[in-house]
């Protein structure tokens, strides 16, 4: 810099070195492990109007450079960068082409498509002279910018990686199992590639960490991939031991794995995975915390009190950071094994939902929780009693019926069936505009439900009309209404759907 000044002085503008010795400086600091920003940045900058000056070598020193030491020279810079190294794609190795892509994904750049479309031109003739570590880092770099590569790129992509396979490390193998996912728009890779890619790695399950193993076993399970059982059992035989240092990611991720391989652990493992997740409860995100609970729940497993005890204190203080959907799973996971939870529990949940998670709801959302709900056994004297000795809940119930009643027809028969159910379980009182609005989205689905399901509805909407006319003083069985007129929908059972229709309300 001072030799620089002073020329500056003597009238001279221009650097005092040529672009191969810039691109050399900043090569060899980040080699040496000399990660000096300022230095860097300078020198960057002053390559900024002779990047097409360098060479293909030395633009890979460039960015290799940059790129080790986290220095970002800016969007314009990289930009140019790009044009630069785009006009030398056909003389360039397979190494450079690799480390372009690797080297401006790491510094969070993504090219304009036009370049990434030239890349991939340039590189498929040459994918089969790219080493193991090329091959990773490409498809690493191509992946972070949620780029989903053409057909024919990725079988060249497949043959390479086929024949370079057994050269690859465990963190190779890794992230080219979680980049082919992203590559492929989660389609699958042909079924031999993914054997021979198995066989691969299951020598390496061992020497893998868990950050490395969750990935690979995710891209299994988004292939829908279910490998051998005794591969499975060497697979999470190499996760437990790692699960003492699993972050709420890796045990949600890893429940998840299992989950959509159809793969239920031994119970030694999930010993090993609550003793994990008991201690990191409090480091739980909604999602987290969403996912183990529907897992459980699909395997029919209880927790510990233990466990039980802190996962409900962190829900609690937590649910206010929660979506509509996740609060809506969470209790629908917590029904699947019909769980026991707090009274109090129950009651701030279902406040915290009505109060600031209802605006961003879908109406499937709150059919969900109303399911879940009524799934669950609020302790201590059960749900239904719950609900009907406690007039906030049923406000707040009711208030939920009101705003998904006028959306229940943007939705598919199913949800009706499980809003109807989880009311009915409830006992919930509603009023006879209620019953009215459910009975006419009974009238509309009525094509689309099979007799089973009529007959269900059927039941459902007589009772709803047997509790409202209990709480209005009069018999269950009369009439909901004074006025109005009256339209039959047949059951091919033989029952019939008694609908009523509101004074001046159409008919539909």
């Amino acid at each position: 810099q001072q030799p620089q000044a002073a020329a500056a002085s003597m009238g001279f503008s221009g650097p005092l070195m040529r672009p191969a010795e810039l691109a050399s400086v900043i090569y060899s600091s980040s080699k040496l492990g000399q990660h000096r920003p300022q230095l860097l940045a300078a020198a960057a900058a002053a390559l900024s109007q002779d990047l097409y000056a360098c060479s293909s070598v030395e633009l890979n020193r460039l960015i290799w450079g940059l790129a080790s030491a986290r220095v970002h020279p800016g969007d314009a810079w990289l930009l140019n960068f790009c044009k630069a190294a785009q006009a030398k794609f056909f003389m360039s190795e397979p190494s450079h082409l690799s480390l372009m892509v690797y080297g401006l994904a790491r510094l969070g750049y993504r090219p304009p498509d036009v370049w990434i479309a030239a890349w991939l031109e340039a590189s498929e003739p040459l994918l089969q002279h790219f080493s193991a570590q090329n091959l990773t880092n490409a498809a690493w770099g191509l992946s972070c910018w949620r780029f989903q590569a053409p057909s024919h790129w990725l079988e060249a992509l497949y043959a390479a990686t086929s024949a370079t396979m057994q050269q690859m490390e465990p963190v190779g193998i890794s992230q080219l199992q979680l980049a082919l996912v992203t590559l492929g728009a989660s389609q699958p890779p042909p079924t031999e590639w993914i054997q021979s890619m198995l066989a691969t790695a299951e020598e390496m399950f061992p020497r893998m960490e868990l950050l490395q193993l969750c990935n690979f076993g995710w891209g299994l399970a988004q292939w829908r991939y279910k490998p051998p059982v005794e591969v499975m059992q060497r697979y999470l035989g190499a996760v437990q031991p790692l699960l003492v240092g699993a972050t709420p990611v890796d045990l949600s991720t890893l429940l998840w794995i299992c989950d959509k391989l159809s793969f239920m652990p031994q119970q030694s493992w999930l010993d090993s995975w609550f003793a994990s997740a008991t201690a990191s409860l409090p480091r739980f995100e909604p999602q987290h915390l969403t996912t183990i609970t529907l897992v459980l729940g699909q395997w029919g497993l209880v927790p510990a009190p233990a466990f039980s005890v802190d996962f409900f204190r962190c829900v609690k203080a937590r649910a206010k950071d929660f979506s509509a959907y996740q609060l809506g799973l969470l209790l629908w996971g917590l029904g699947m094994t019909q769980r026991s939870v707090p009274n109090t529990w129950a009651t701030a949940l279902l406040t915290t939902y009505t109060e600031h998670l209802l605006p961003e709801a879908e109406p499937s959302d709150v059919c969900r929780l109303i399911g879940g709900l009524s799934s669950v056994v609020v302790k201590l004297r059960g749900t239904k009693t719950w609900v009907t000795s406690n007039p906030e809940v049923q406000e707040q119930l009711q208030g939920l019926c009101t705003w998904v009643l006028p959306q229940l027809g943007q939705l598919e028969p199913s949800w009706l069936l499980v809003l109807l159910k989880g009311l009915d379980r409830l006992g919930l009182v509603v009023s006879k505009d209620m019953i009215w609005g459910f009975t006419a989205a009974a009238a509309r689905f009525d094509e689309r439900l099979d007799p089973k399901q009529r007959k269900f509805v059927l039941r459902v909407l007589k009772n709803m009309r047997a509790r409202a006319g209990s709480a209005a003083g009069r018999d269950g069985s009369s009439s909901i209404s004074d006025s109005g007129s009256t339209g039959v929908v047949a059951d091919p059972s033989g029952d019939a759907y008694d609908i009523t229709w509101h004074a001046g309300q159409p008919q539909q």
